[in-house]
């Protein structure tokens, strides 16, 4: 009982990996909007392409 209700729990939270995704995306943004990285830096730490930043870029 008590694993089933860490189960239900933890399925209730979690995020798919597209929802990930988009939000280190986000931070990515984020970091160089707000001048903490370069945008290369943020590529880097945050594992995303030059194209999956751009193209957010165009969506804002």
């Amino acid at each position: 009982m008590n694993e089933e209700l860490t189960r239900e729990m933890h399925d209730e939270f979690a995020v798919s990996k597209e929802t990930e995704r988009e939000h280190l995306i986000i931070f990515a943004h984020l970091s160089v909007q707000s001048g903490h990285m370069t945008k290369e830096e943020a590529l880097e730490w945050y594992g995303i392409t030059d194209e999956e930043f751009g193209i957010t870029e165009a969506e804002h």
